[in-house]
């Protein structure tokens, strides 16, 4: 009983690694120990104290932890008086306890002040509580993880001012919301939502309707997810839409040209994904769109170069280009073909497009000729082009504002403009191009010539101007 009356102090978390004081420090065991035997404790503290004891004690704010009781099975109950008295409880985590079901055995009322819960780690939980769902007055914040027995969330609506909820890694999560046959009004204040990992999800909600107050919606990994919601027009909060691995995923809600407030879209993954609804048609105010690793998607939303709010675009494999939006300030083109409709684009008059990224893929070019770049680049990244042999000074007649050039596997290319590189070029990157990386050798190479002025030079990672390692 060291623990209960202080003879056995809680140790430091962490110590000095033992070998040498200028690493990380490292967990220290003898606290693993202590924190084990404290939860224990906490655990019997819970089952046995009295209600008049802890109202007379916890009179103020406070968050309390409870890990690693492995007998616990629930919290609240009518006959174990405990958390229900304890009106000041503020945040409640709770992680690593492996019997626990729920945290009530029957529906009792919640920590009146109890705005946030994170459970981790439990895995039998198989359902939170209908008192907190729907009567807690405070409850902003939910988070939870690994929690592999949870089918849903909740059933029939959300907490009514819930507003940020995250789970992950919840693999037999069917649904986040059951709420087809809810006879509330489904009022909600949800602003974040943040879904991962959960790889039997195959909607977010029964009913196809998300919260109105919905700000920014974010779900990745979810493979077997077939619909977000049936449409978006009712959730014109939107700022933010980022969809990763989804496999199963195949088009996106209506509605999505009517949200105004949305600034950023990023869809990567999601290989069964064929087009945007409405016609392809984006929000006036889009700022950021990336569509990435989405093989079936063959063409960019329509009118695409008249969102003239877009100032960030990266595309994978998107064909059928008309132009691109006129304020861009950044471009990333990835898996496109670089031919002569290509070039045709006319990427010079993207006045404001600061820096442009061009992924070959497959592409089967000599040279860039053809491919006239906007003279206000100032970083420009060249990468998987294994057909390349040269850089022409015409490819860089224009780039008079360049500072950062970045060349990654263009295993063939062997030579820079003979005239050099753009006279404020301040740093060269250069990754497995094994043939320029021979020729750009320092006070050796053919082409170190026309490098040797720039101030920062890297080759496979490595500061050229560092000394060779001496071999021993």
């Amino acid at each position: 009983m060291g623990i209960v009356d202080g003879s056995e102090p809680c140790p430091p978390k962490f110590i000095p690694a033992p070998s040498d004081k200028t690493l990380p420090e490292v967990l220290n065991p003898e606290y693993t120990l202590w924190e084990k035997k404290d939860q224990c404790i906490l655990s019997w503290f819970i089952a046995t104290v009295t209600a008049q004891i802890i109202a007379a004690k916890h009179q103020h704010k406070y968050d309390l932890t409870i890990a690693h009781c492995e007998e616990l099975t629930n919290f609240w109950s009518n006959d174990v008086g405990l958390l229900q008295h304890l009106p000041c409880l503020g945040v409640l985590k709770i992680r690593d306890c492996s019997k626990l079901v729920s945290l009530v055995a029957k529906d009792v009322e919640v920590p009146s002040k109890l705005r946030e819960i994170k459970i981790e780690n439990c895995k039998v939980l198989e359902s939170l509580p209908n008192a907190m769902m729907y009567n807690s007055a405070h409850l902003q914040e939910i988070c939870i993880g690994y929690c592999p027995s949870l089918m849903h969330f909740a059933i029939g609506q959300l907490p009514p001012i819930l507003k940020w909820l995250k789970i992950w890694s919840c693999k037999n999560m069917l649904i986040l919301v059951d709420d087809i046959n809810s006879c509330g009004s489904n009022i909600s204040l949800l602003e974040y939502l943040d879904i991962s990992s959960c790889p039997s999800l195959k909607s977010l909600t029964s009913s196809g309707e998300l919260p109105a107050t919905l700000k920014d919606l974010k779900i990745w990994d979810c493979e077997k997810l077939e619909s977000i919601a049936k449409s978006f027009h009712h959730n014109s909060s939107l700022e933010l839409i980022d969809i990763w691995s989804c496999e199963n995923l195949k088009s996106l809600p209506m509605g999505m040209h009517n949200l105004n407030h949305l600034d950023q879209i990023y869809i990567w993954g999601c290989p069964n994904l064929v087009s945007f609804l409405d016609g392809g048609l984006l929000p006036a105010n889009l700022r950021e769109l990336t569509i990435f690793k989405c093989k079936k998607m063959q063409a960019l939303p329509n009118c695409i170069h008249n969102v003239t709010s877009l100032q960030r675009l990266k595309i994978q494999g998107c064909l059928g280009i008309v132009a691109f939006p006129t304020n861009l300030t950044f471009l990333s083109i990835h898996d496109m073909a670089f031919n002569e409709p290509f070039f045709e684009l006319e990427l010079h008059k993207l006045s404001s497009l600061k820096q442009l990224e061009i992924d070959g893929g497959s592409s089967h070019l000599v040279s860039l000729s053809g491919m006239i770049m906007p003279s206000s680049l100032t970083s420009l990244k060249i990468k998987h082009f294994p057909i390349l042999k040269y850089l022409s000074s015409k490819d860089f007649q224009f780039l008079t504002s360049l500072e950062e050039l970045w060349i990654e596997r263009c295993i063939n290319l062997t030579s820079f403009p003979e005239d050099g590189l753009p006279p404020l070029l301040l740093q060269l990157c250069i990754f497995y191009c094994p043939l320029l990386k021979e020729l750009c050798k320092k006070d050796q190479g053919q082409e170190w010539f026309k490098i040797a002025r720039i101030p920062f030079i890297k080759i496979d990672g490595r500061f050229i101007y560092e000394p060779e390692e001496e071999n021993h």
